[in-house]
């Protein structure tokens, strides 16, 4: 698999995604916010269609989850990458 070589991948665990990123997204975007619209379960595949706002940021995205023995064994966020670039422009 290629990797941009400008990017953060971090590999070490849903855990560690959690805490190093998404736990710090609030603070970095004033009235962020991660609005379930609807969800959708089969068996055990979970898709969340959500809408994200935050000041001067909105947009829909969708995550998708593929559970076993209850735990999530992946998950998947699908978003318009040109949306959210074009809300984080200074």
């Amino acid at each position: 698999m290629q990797r941009h070589s400008q990017i953060l991948w971090i590999s070490e665990g849903v855990g560690n995604w959690v805490q190093n990123m998404l736990a710090h997204l609030p603070t970095q975007f004033d009235g962020f916010k991660v609005i379930p619209q609807q969800m959708i379960e089969e068996e055990d595949r979970v898709f969340v269609q959500t809408n994200v706002t935050a000041t001067g940021m909105d947009f829909s995205a969708g995550h998708f989850f593929i559970l076993k023995n209850g735990k999530i064994k992946e998950f998947h966020i699908y978003y318009d990458s040109q949306k959210f670039v074009d809300s984080i422009k200074d």
